[in-house]
């Protein structure tokens, strides 16, 4: 509906306006003097459809801008290439698992340098197993409890928690860890 909506509002719209200009001028012509293209010479016909068709132009110009950003085009991009995503940045053991940190990218990157921001960090779900760090299956069991399971090996870990809940307290102690870190650098 969004697109539907964007659409007409940009260029279906313009387009049918530029249409309807003329035809619209005319009638008003015939009406008011009896000629059919008198009014086709006037200032207010050849301003309107002036203005028309700058408006047609723009909304073509803005459609094409939106299609460049989306796609990321060269156009875009030819003096720096910006970096978005998620760059796994540690291996945590938590719960007889493993969790991967991972942190956004969000802006261009110079020169290699790491920017992390502690309060956008996130572990990768599902976890992985300990002893071959392949991804992990749950499974909630007729208790209530979940069942991780690896596919691969036949790890089995039984835990009061869902992998979310877990995930979540496996960041709060990588924060607290690179935390400790910053203090004992800026000490």
């Amino acid at each position: 509906m969004k697109f539907v909506k964007s659409l007409l509002s940009r260029i279906v719209i313009s387009i049918i306006m530029n249409l309807l200009n003329p035809v619209i001028t005319v009638i008003v012509s015939r009406i008011k003097t009896g000629e059919w293209f008198e009014w086709l010479s006037s200032p207010y016909f050849i301003i309107s459809t002036s203005l028309l068709i700058v408006w047609l132009i723009a909304s073509l110009i803005y459609r094409r801008v939106v299609v460049m950003k989306r796609r990321n085009d060269r156009f875009f991009t030819s003096f720096q290439s910006p970096t978005y995503g998620w760059e796994k940045i540690a291996k945590v053991p938590f719960r007889d698992v493993i969790w991967i940190i991972q942190n956004p990218i969000y802006s261009i990157r110079s020169y290699g340098e790491r920017n992390i921001n502690i309060d956008s960090l996130e572990a990768l779900t599902p976890a992985r197993c300990p002893k071959c760090e392949t991804e992990l299956e749950e499974k909630v069991n007729f208790f209530g409890r979940y069942k991780w399971t690896c596919i691969k090996c036949g790890y089995n870990k039984t835990n009061k928690e869902s992998m979310f809940v877990e995930s979540e307290r496996a960041v709060r102690l990588v924060k607290r860890e690179f935390e400790k870190e910053r203090e004992n650098i800026s000490s």
